[in-house]
């Protein structure tokens, strides 16, 4: 996302394309924080798969919004529901 406000950024072009509406969700985590947490299950007793990750989920709007504001850009959203929404497997 980054990636696509600074290009719409440098090239003038306000258009950003988003796959799907917008809505689908996403957690995000501190590289630091996710190889602390990597290093701890390693070294625990752990035996059975756990989900290391973020509870805070973030919409793909809302992750647009906030890159928006850092770059001081507000671009036109055309959303493409053809492409994926999820993420591959």
């Amino acid at each position: 996302m980054c990636r696509k406000v600074i290009e719409a950024s440098a090239t003038g072009n306000k258009d950003i394309v988003i796959w799907g509406d917008g809505e689908q969700t996403r957690s995000f985590m501190f590289i630091n924080d996710c190889i602390k947490g990597i290093l701890a299950i390693m070294y625990s007793n752990i035996q059975e798969p756990i989900n290391l990750g973020s509870s805070e989920m973030v919409s793909i709007n809302e992750l647009v919004s906030i890159v928006e504001e850092i770059a001081g850009i507000t671009l036109n959203r055309v959303y493409d529901p053809v492409r994926p929404k999820e993420c591959a497997p």
